[in-house]
């Protein structure tokens, strides 16, 4: 039985050697030799840990630098790291870790001692040796060569202290993405969602409309969080209230204030508009939110601003595009309610009006697939 276990683990401490291929300075995932031999091409005293699709190499004891690639470490990652200086790559194509969620992560996450970039045309599995393919990956535009000696160059200039135009190039690529995050009103940037109905935010300026509730009445501010635990062989049950969104919380959606409500509301008539947006689910009844109009233009002309408040739900979806992510990291689409409505002689919104125009914005949606990569 004793010669059994020592064979036993032998083996396995000959598995794990062989699991980690060790050349000068560097410390890496077999499946990644080839992009080794790129980078010991550069002359370098720094130890390089390297992990693919995982955060590892934050882990790795003795590195002087972490090399992550195609994934994005989480916040908890990065804050419990033991390596301190960080080089983050992702490919534009990658159909599993996806360039938003990147996009986001290096907005959220950047620092002098933690880096990300994009390597342009790179699918999930282009850093990996010839051959080996990535199940629903996407295609990638370069080949795998070119994407190897990219990484080398990253890895060269930024243990440098060089990194200045490879900034820029993520910048042309990240930049747009994080701008759609915010015109969508995304917490994936950091930001909490405002609750109107127990305003924090000063500027929101979104008044109760119509103030109704079913039987029961409104809901607690703003929800009821359940602790469970056993004690003495018992369940027990603790409930708390979580804490009012902070006084620079997200109001609603600038896609719907900036862009939506003013284009279906000049489109009509030359007067402006001043919309202020949420976000509820449409279905809550405690209260009832509805969208609003606050006041009317006797004569819709350019010295008119009408006052309006909209409701936007952001709807959670997967698509054909990135198959192996159950959601994308944006949202599917954006429905929102905004009434318009208009009588001879004057605009308003009411039941008052005579042509009632009630506008439910889904196109979003096709806004959101190329925002996540297809374009």
């Amino acid at each position: 039985m004793n010669g059994l276990v020592l064979f036993t683990i032998l083996a396995f401490v000959l598995v794990t050697i062989d699991a980690r291929l060790n050349v000068p300075s560097l410390r890496v995932s077999r499946d990644t030799s080839q992009l080794v031999s790129e980078i010991s091409e550069f002359a370098t005293e720094d130890k390089i840990c390297i992990s693919h699709a995982s955060s590892q190499a934050l882990f790795e004891s003795g590195c002087d630098v972490a090399l992550v690639l195609s994934h994005t470490p989480t916040m908890k990652d990065l804050q419990d790291r033991v390596v301190k200086r960080v080089l983050v790559v992702s490919g534009t194509k990658d159909g599993i870790n996806t360039p938003m969620k990147f996009a986001a992560a290096r907005h959220r996450a950047e620092c002098p001692d933690v880096r990300f970039f994009f390597s342009k045309g790179a699918s999930h599995g282009s850093f990996l040796n010839e051959g080996i393919k990535v199940v629903n990956d996407l295609e990638a535009l370069v080949t795998s060569s070119h994407t190897r000696g990219h990484v080398a160059e990253l890895v060269r200039d930024f243990t440098l202290g060089k990194i200045g135009k490879h900034v820029q190039e993520t910048d042309k690529i990240a930049d747009p993405l994080v701008k759609a995050l915010e015109l969508e009103g995304s917490q994936a940037l950091g930001g909490i969602w405002c609750n109107s109905d127990y305003p924090t935010n000063a500027q929101c300026n979104y008044p109760k409309y119509p103030d109704f509730s079913l039987p029961g009445g409104p809901a607690p501010a703003p929800y009821v969080s359940l602790t469970c635990a056993f004690i003495s062989s018992s369940l027990t049950q603790t409930t708390h209230r979580s804490p009012l969104p902070p006084s620079n919380c997200i109001c609603g959606s600038k896609w719907v204030t900036d862009y939506a409500s003013p284009l279906i509301a000049t489109d009509m008539q030359s007067f402006h508009v001043h919309t202020s947006d949420a976000f509820h689910d449409v279905s809550d009844e405690h209260p009832f939110h509805l969208p609003h109009i606050w006041n009317e233009c006797e004569v819709p002309n350019e010295d008119c601003t009408l006052n309006v408040t909209s409701l936007t739900m952001l709807v959670e979806g997967s698509t054909d595009f990135f198959p192996n992510v159950r959601l994308l990291f944006s949202f599917f689409y954006v429905p929102t309610q905004i009434h318009i409505t208009t009588t001879t002689g004057h605009i308003r919104f009411g039941v008052e009006s005579k042509v009632e125009i009630s506008t439910n914005f889904m196109g979003s949606f096709w806004i959101g697939k190329a925002r996540c990569g297809q374009d």
